[in-house]
């Protein structure tokens, strides 16, 4: 039986250095909260604050209209538009300094910790894995009030506000963390370029920067966000989505390049395939699998399930035959694929 390159991966992750890490971890969380928390009842008070005055205003602008006290209260009203515009765009230059302090601080405690040398893989796996453990830790949760949630309106609203005075936080924290754990794998590359095991690694940091560029509705883990910020549906995003797979398949070629016969290196490639929408690549890293793998069931679903998706349904078909000549439950997952491709309606409306 062939052993596959992952398969010969020794993963570090022991119990004791996981609850480690929860421990050092949780401290920092609680102060990346404490200073959102911060900037949320920042932006709520001075919100308060201007629709009082504006509303107060109104009120009383018919009988203020021929006195000096109109002029006052414009001048309230600017002032306080004026201190919290100099505030926010103060706190907004501050805020990634205080981040990445917040990054390095952590990182020095998740260090002193592991119990390897800084020249080993397994110094470099236990800062990933520290990494991606206070990464996971940071989450927009959704709204908990029970009268909060009576309301669908005042939920959808409430959860809103949350994701947006949260979510530019979270990308930065968490971009900072990838981009340091990205770090350390190149340091530890240029000293063994050919480590395979490090390049795998290194590529999977980049996919997992990838899906920081997300929309977070899109992903499993998200699917109670009820609104996402359309920020993420940018060009900007969607480039930096592209570079970072890009970086994650540049790797998977270095590592073909050394183990072509891989198939999880294969479906590595398919799956980013995938993401990028390049169904014909993703289709060949199937079809080279099966060269590999030729009984392997799910490979040939996924092949034939993409053959649909693309209208190439007779390819499909005949894939679902295989399938079900070999009593494969995959024959049946296939089947109900069969109407993926789909046409749409002319629309006649301008």
């Amino acid at each position: 039986m062939t052993t596959t390159f992952r398969e010969s991966c020794t993963v570090f992750n022991t119990a004791a250095f996981h609850e480690a890490i929860k421990e050092i971890a949780a401290p920092f969380e609680k102060r990346f909260w404490r200073n959102n928390r911060f900037y949320v009842l920042f932006h709520t008070l001075f919100l308060l604050l201007i629709s009082t005055e504006l509303i107060a205003f109104t009120l009383k602008f018919v009988s203020l209209l021929h006195s000096t006290a109109l002029a006052i209260f414009l001048a309230g009203i600017f002032l306080t538009i004026f201190t919290y515009l100099v505030l926010f765009f103060y706190f907004q230059a501050r805020g990634p300094e205080k981040l990445m302090q917040l990054r390095d601080e952590y990182l020095i405690a998740a260090k002193i910790a592991i119990p390897y040398s800084e020249v080993t893989l397994e110094y470099h796996r236990a800062i990933t894995q520290a990494i991606f453990s206070f990464i996971n830790a940071l989450e927009i949760q959704s709204v908990g009030s029970k009268w909060v949630r009576h309301s669908e309106t005042l939920s959808f609203l409430v959860e809103k506000f949350r994701i947006w005075t949260q979510w530019k936080d979270l990308l930065r924290m968490k971009e900072m963390l990838l981009i340091s754990s990205i770090r350390e794998h190149i340091r530890l590359i240029k000293r063994e370029p050919s480590d395979l095991e490090a390049h795998a690694s290194l590529a999977s940091n980049y996919q997992a920067l990838s899906e920081l560029y997300q929309d977070p509705k899109k992903l499993a883990h998200n699917e109670e966000l009820t609104w996402s910020p359309p920020e993420f549906i940018s060009e900007k995003m969607h480039g930096k989505f592209v570079e970072a797979l890009a970086r994650a398949l540049e790797e998977y070629h270095i590592i073909d390049g050394y183990a072509p016969e891989d198939p999880w290196v294969h479906a590595q490639r398919a799956s980013i395939y995938r993401e990028l929408k390049r169904f014909d690549d993703e289709m060949s890293e199937y079809e080279t699998i099966l060269e590999i793998d030729p009984e392997n069931d799910e490979v040939l679903m996924r092949l034939g399930g993409l053959y649909f998706r693309l209208g190439r349904t007779a390819k499909g078909l005949k894939i679902y035959d295989q399938l079900r000549r070999r009593d494969s439950e995959k024959g049946l997952e296939l089947i109900a694929q069969y109407d993926d491709y789909t046409i749409e309606e002319y629309s006649f409306e301008e």
